[in-house]
């Protein structure tokens, strides 16, 4: 695994750690939340990285985005994984209920978890527009 970079955002929705490589972003976090998970030891503060990223903060906090284009190194179980992908196809200024999409992504009837930002387990709250 290459190095992994991190810095900190400020929003409107409250201070945000980007976590990535070289390659890809692999986390978005809501650092005001008690669940939030803290920058690992090994990784390095460097905000070069995430210039687009930021970049593109800063347009989808003005109203001026709909849809991310960055690279993302998106980690998880298998279960995870597809309700992830499920979250990313919610059209920009559409919710859906949480139970509309977990079932479309899962096998299992009332898969809770992998949806609940406040256990860290959703590494890019920003890309969902479910409401649990």
């Amino acid at each position: 695994m290459s190095a992994v970079y991190y810095t900190r955002f400020e929003s409107p929705v409250g201070p945000l750690l980007l976590a990535g490589d070289a390659k890809a972003l692999r986390r978005v976090s809501f650092e005001s939340s008690k669940h939030s998970a803290p920058p690992q030891p090994g990784w390095k503060l460097n905000r070069a990285p995430f210039s687009e990223v930021i970049r593109q903060l800063q347009a989808y906090f003005r109203g001026e985005l709909k849809r991310f284009d960055v690279p993302l190194a998106m980690e998880g179980t298998e279960f995870q994984l597809r309700v992830w992908n499920e979250l990313r196809t919610i059209p920009y200024g559409e919710k859906r209920f949480l139970t509309h999409n977990s079932r479309g992504a899962s096998e299992t009837p009332k898969p809770y978890a992998p949806w609940d930002w406040r256990t860290g387990a959703i590494r890019f709250p920003l890309s969902c527009r479910a409401i649990g």
